[in-house]
């Protein structure tokens, strides 16, 4: 499923993290600066990392519907 091509424009000019996320396999591509590829199955969460702190997109399907709602969100950060 790699598919660095969509990414790597991204990674060249700076960006610290990138998600390819294929809806029909449930899989997510994620691509962090300077690091190989890391492919996660059936998430139901993606956090920000250090990169979006508290951020959190919800990958979650609504019962019985075939579309993909997505809601992120932030998190009030531990300080």
């Amino acid at each position: 499923m790699h598919n660095l091509s969509n990414v790597h424009p991204y990674l060249e000019n700076g960006a610290l993290l990138g998600w390819l996320i294929n809806r029909r396999n449930r899989q997510v591509e994620i691509y962090r600066q300077g690091e190989e590829v890391e492919v996660l199955s059936n998430l139901a969460t993606l956090s920000g990392e250090n990169v979006l702190p508290g951020f959190i997109l919800n990958l979650a399907r609504k019962a019985g519907r075939n579309m993909r709602y997505i809601y992120p969100t932030f998190k009030k950060p531990d300080y």
